[in-house]
């Protein structure tokens, strides 16, 4: 008899573990609605916590009958306990990392960018020594035919459209005589100096070809947004302000929308432009090495920014996935499943209803088959 009194749960305590997992099965069921609530169940976001409370519910009596002895109930609880732990992790998640995950993906963003400005020398394409022969004969002879006849005529013209023929497949911007005073005398002497400085850039590799023309005026507009100007050392660019505002911004994404939509707009600018630049420089014949892009498949699940995705299920399971070898991740997987699972089952096995049966089971005995093991009660003999 006194055995038997010590295996009593006093109420007292039976009440206080309803109490705790109660207070786990409302956690569980407001982050629920929170992490369904993208969804628009029911055509509105307030459908989230309609169908949360369903689960609940459900949850709540499967546990009910667990608790009274009824073990196949636990099967409904575990069903229900894991819709709550899935859609937790969309709230929880996303809750406590918006911000890290915010600054992660600036940093990739900025990391890749810079990364890709280092391939511009790959634009430029070193003129062919027979092209410089001839566009340094075609010169000269401007330049004589202009001396000779002291004044820019037919001859010397021809002599200039053959040289910016020459140069314009390298996408140098043409000499334009038109623009010169026919009866200059120091026409020879401009024109001169305007073909050699074309001529020097030619040899140099300052100039690029015409299949490059389309990624070197991308490539000009990523970098000016991205790349510092040497001799502007203390203007910062829109690549570095945009990550600077986003790193000293220690706020989460519900507590500064504002600030939240901006970068997020900002860092989609930043992808737009590189992926601009990539896809034009990608195509120029005759380079291996590629630029990297972000958003090459645009029919990809999740598009960079990822974060302006956050909060819904294929980014939260995306990132959980990428960020497993993380501590914050695992800190967040454990302190749902600890809510969702954890708790309830630990009261479960404290509290829990044991029949005379199952004591003799849990002391060493055999009685009661699977029916009675599952359902708490002996399998019926006659109907």
């Amino acid at each position: 008899m006194d055995f038997e009194n010590k295996k009593a749960v006093p109420e007292g305590i039976k009440i206080l573990g309803w109490l705790i997992s109660l207070c786990a099965f409302a956690l569980g069921f407001y982050h629920t609605a929170e992490g369904m609530k993208y969804f628009k169940p029911l055509g509105f976001e307030g459908g989230a916590f309609i169908v949360s409370g369903l689960i609940s519910m459900m949850l709540i009596v499967a546990y009910s009958r667990a608790l009274a002895g009824i073990k196949a109930a636990l099967y409904f609880y575990i069903i229900c306990a894991l819709f709550n732990f899935t859609f937790n992790l969309n709230s929880f998640y996303p809750n406590l990392n918006s911000r890290k995950l915010l600054k992660e993906e600036a940093q990739l963003i900025k990391d890749t960018i810079l990364h890709n400005l280092t391939l511009e020398g790959k634009i430029n394409k070193l003129a062919d020594p027979s092209d410089i022969n001839n566009l340094k004969w075609d010169l000269e002879q401007c330049i004589f035919e202009i001396k000779s006849s002291k004044g820019f005529g037919p001859k010397a013209k021809v002599n200039l459209d053959n040289f910016n023929r020459r140069a314009a497949k390298y996408g140098v911007t043409p000499i334009r005589a038109g623009s010169y005073d026919l009866r200059n005398p120091n026409i020879a002497n401009i024109i001169k100096d305007l073909g050699y400085e074309i001529i020097n850039q030619l040899r140099n590799g300052q100039a690029i070809d015409t299949d490059a023309s389309a990624a070197k005026e991308n490539f000009d507009k990523l970098a000016a947004y991205s790349k510092s100007d040497p001799d502007e050392k203390d203007k910062k660019t829109f690549l570095e302000t945009t990550v600077e505002e986003i790193n000293k911004n220690d706020k989460a994404r519900d507590e500064d929308t504002a600030a939240w939509r901006k970068s997020i707009n900002n860092l989609k600018k930043l992808v737009e432009l590189n992926d601009q630049a990539a896809i034009s420089f990608n195509k120029i014949p005759g380079i291996a090495q590629k630029m990297k892009t972000f958003n090459s498949d645009k029919n990809a699940q999740l598009l960079y920014p990822k974060t302006k995705e956050i909060g819904t299920f294929a980014h939260t399971l995306s990132s959980i996935w990428q960020r497993i070898d993380k501590i914050d991740t695992w800190g967040v997987l454990f302190l749902v499943f600890f809510i969702d699972f954890i708790v309830p089952f630990g009261v479960y096995f404290l509290i829990r209803r044991r029949s005379d049966d199952q004591d003799n089971n849990d002391m060493g005995g055999t009685q009661g088959g699977i029916f009675e093991k599952l359902f708490g009660k002996k399998k019926p003999q006659k109907f």
